[in-house]
């Protein structure tokens, strides 16, 4: 080789290889966990991946055709790069060869259903039955017809439950009754008591269902915790003095 080549080569060596200290620099690696610390890596989605004198040189020649940029490596040198780690995978690879596989695999085959045509046989081939002669229908007695509506089960008789206790009789107002004997008992809450009852009776509320307004309606009108106590919890005793009265 003459001096004239070498000179040139050693110019294009030169040229392309202009980036490679700054690509250096900026590429070496100083994690401490990275089994190629203080040598260069590649990041590429939290992987670090190795990079070598010949990819470097690589990059740095796209660099100068507008291909590249220090801070974006070529896709195809990306692709040859190696995880630091042998039991992480470089991302780039393993998306190309998903792709890859999903271009290969054939696609179904589909099979024609052939279409078969019914021939059907010349006349000549049908045999008739020979001619039978009409004879008069016979007669029979006519039956009549079932009825089509449908059967209806026999509904059973309803239980009797237990008994409940209702106001039969209209002229007595129990839950009035109730309130007074409340009164006699506790003289001192006399008006609440009386309050109370017109509420009650505004909202028609009866003595069988007293037991049954739930603990809401009573705050909703107003009355107090105390006063609900003593109403709900003397209707056993009332009802018991009231059967021992009867006897």
């Amino acid at each position: 080789m003459t001096e004239k080549l070498r000179t040139k080569q050693r110019q294009a060596d030169k040229t392309d290889a202009q980036w490679i200290d700054t690509l250096v620099q900026r590429y070496t690696c100083g994690m401490s966990t990275c089994p190629n610390e203080k040598s260069y890596c590649l990041l590429v989605d939290d992987v670090h991946l190795r990079l070598m004198p010949q990819q470097l040189k690589t990059w740095s020649m796209a660099i100068n055709v507008d291909e590249a940029t220090l801070e974006d490596c070529p896709t195809d040198v990306i692709k040859t790069l190696m995880p630091a780690v042998r039991t992480q995978k470089n991302p780039l690879r393993a998306e190309h060869a998903k792709l890859v596989k999903k271009a290969l695999e054939p696609a179904p085959a589909t099979i024609a259903t052939p279409q078969h045509v019914y021939q059907y046989p010349p006349l000549s081939t049908y045999s008739y039955p020979p001619y039978m002669p009409s004879y008069p229908q016979a007669m029979y007695p006519h039956c009549p017809e079932r009825s089509q509506s449908p059967i209806r089960a026999a509904i059973p008789p309803l239980l009797a439950s237990s008994p409940i206790h209702l106001e039969s009789d209209h002229s007595v107002d129990k839950l009035r009754d109730y309130f007074d004997w409340l009164i006699r008992g506790f003289p001192g809450k006399s008006e609440q008591l009386k309050l109370c009852l017109e509420t009650l009776r505004s909202e028609e509320i009866v003595f069988t269902t007293l037991h049954e307004v739930p603990t809401e309606l009573w705050r909703e009108w107003k009355i107090s915790h105390g006063l609900i106590l003593l109403v709900k919890g003397h209707i056993k005793k009332w009802e018991r003095e009231l059967v021992r009265k009867r006897s």
